[in-house]
């Protein structure tokens, strides 16, 4: 949301859905995601009133109520954070993909539209913790801004040290 705000849209999220289901997407197998059922919290975040991104995170189902009651309004690492739970790792699989069912119902598309596809895994303080998640955003709406860290003297011994062979 401040990266949407820094590029000067007013960013938005409309909360659809919080579930108890498994992770069936074939593509997050890359992060060997637990087979039970977990808290899956879907989002649409919005930029002015034109939908950008489609996110569906899963999580943990024993998170607290009182944080739970926060995803409506935040993104679920915020609502985390604000609750003491503080983000330790995120990993990022990022590709393209064709458009599928709920990427075509919420941004207009039609089957097979390419979109940015963000595969990610965030780590906690709290070891029962873990966020798994998938973002898609049609190509035509997409902005990207990347912070590396201060002590990165080097991008490419950064990005080697990384990189993750698949």
């Amino acid at each position: 949301m401040d990266n949407a705000r820094r590029l000067g849209f007013m960013p938005t999220l409309e909360l659809l859905s919080i579930t108890r289901e498994k992770i069936t997407d074939p593509s997050m197998g890359v992060f060997n995601p637990p087979d039970s059922a977990m808290l899956c919290v879907r989002k649409t975040i919005f930029a002015d009133g034109v939908p950008i991104m489609y996110d569906a995170a899963y999580l943990s189902s024993d998170v607290s109520d009182d944080i739970v009651e926060e995803f409506g309004e935040r993104f679920v690492t915020d609502a985390l954070e604000r609750h003491a739970i503080i983000i330790k790792n995120t990993r990022l699989v990022i590709d393209a993909a064709p458009a599928t069912g709920k990427a075509e119902e919420i941004f207009g598309i039609p089957n097979g539209y390419p979109m940015l596809r963000r595969l990610y895994m965030i780590t906690t303080s709290n070891p029962g913790v873990t966020v798994f998640g998938l973002v898609v955003s049609p190509f035509d709406r997409l902005a990207c801004s990347i912070n590396l860290p201060g002590e990165a003297q080097n991008l490419n011994s950064l990005l080697k040290n990384n990189a993750a062979v698949t």
